[in-house]
């Protein structure tokens, strides 16, 4: 065609196909996520099973004077939302026995106390099951989560010093381990977590003539918790060594007594993790890869309980709470305990 005269030429082209972006992924893979969930509920689940003084005897151990075997079991429902989160419910049996250390020279006071020195040990087992998360890869691409089994025990050493009038502390050496065998969207592998912990608590416990009492308390908790290496069903090796802990907490219960050593009372207690969060490395054949669990830093605790006096040397305490904070959750978290004086 003559295009004389005008000042453009036009030309039509066959337009290409330009390929489209691959789409982002949203979460893990499933070895990775799997692996994640079971190393974060062993941790969480080590540390919220640390001991302190009243966690474990009730508000009786300001009054205890003799030797005396205790038993307590507690149930809780913990985990986190996150996509390294999972839903546990789990229950623990205790058995422990008190011995008295018999002062050459005891100091009473006006009102006939003295200073209480005992020594003990504990044995616990916890059982129990998780739900874990399940997430989106893609938008059309879901991965559905998966179950838990969880198993594992515990042994205790601790000594008390309660002293007038009314500061006390308490030491405990711990060590744990947990089994979390687990089934994820087809994926199954096992997490074996041993753990060692040492607690150093203080506190004082203020009374007035009328039965009401504060006791503000601190807690310092260092530990080391080990993770063994495994390998998934689909080949992937895990290799998440161990995580430091040192975790801080600050406290207070408050209540009344209702009749001589039967008594209620509400606690609060914030507490803060120092150390590391859960980690580990992935490989398969010549693929690595280095994550991180996104463990939580701190969180609130808060509850009620009670002790009961109901014989002559028999006592019940019970104990709710829950806790919140970060990514960590603890739905409801129950005790109840009796101790036989001899």
């Amino acid at each position: 065609m003559d295009t004389a005269g005008y000042g453009v030429d036009w030309y039509l082209k066959k337009e290409e196909n330009t390929p489209e972006p691959s789409p982002i992924p949203q979460g893990p893979v499933r070895s990775v996520a799997a692996a994640l969930q079971a190393g974060n509920l062993n941790y969480y689940l080590w540390r919220d099973q640390n001991e302190r003084l009243t966690k474990r005897l009730g508000m009786y151990c300001f009054d205890e004077d003799r030797e005396g075997l205790w038993a307590r079991m507690s149930s809780s429902s913990i985990g986190s939302g996150s996509v390294y989160g999972s839903d546990a419910r789990v229950k623990t049996y205790t058995l422990g026995y008190d011995f008295k250390h018999h002062a050459a020279a005891p100091h009473p006071t006006a009102d006939g106390k003295k200073d209480v020195d005992f020594s003990g040990v504990a044995f616990s087992y916890t059982s129990g099951k998780s739900d874990m998360n399940g997430y989106n890869v893609y938008d059309d691409l879901r991965v559905n989560g998966g179950t838990s089994d969880i198993r594992g025990g515990a042994v205790t050493v601790y000594h008390t010093h309660i002293s007038n009038p009314g500061l006390y502390r308490d030491y405990t050496a711990r060590y744990s381990s947990y089994d979390n065998d687990f089934r994820f969207d087809g994926v199954q592998g096992s997490v074996k977590s041993r753990g060692f912990q040492l607690g150093a608590e203080y506190g004082y416990r203020w009374e007035n003539d009328k039965g009401i009492f504060v006791t503000p308390n601190t807690q310092l908790t260092l530990g080391r918790l080990y993770n063994r290496d495994f390998t998934t069903s689909h080949g992937v090796h895990v290799a998440a060594g161990y995580v430091n802990s040192a975790v801080v907490s600050f406290g207070v219960d408050a209540g009344k007594m209702f009749s001589k050593q039967s008594q209620i009372y509400a606690k609060i207690r914030y507490n803060k993790e120092l150390g590391d969060t859960v980690r580990a490395a992935f490989q398969q054949d010549q693929t690595s890869l280095f994550c991180d669990g996104g463990s939580n830093r701190q969180w609130w605790e808060y509850g009620l309980g009670a002790d009961f006096k109901t014989g002559k040397t028999t006592h019940i305490y019970m104990d709710a709470e829950r806790a919140t904070g970060s990514n960590f959750q603890k739905d409801w978290s129950w005790r109840i305990g009796t101790r036989f004086d001899f």
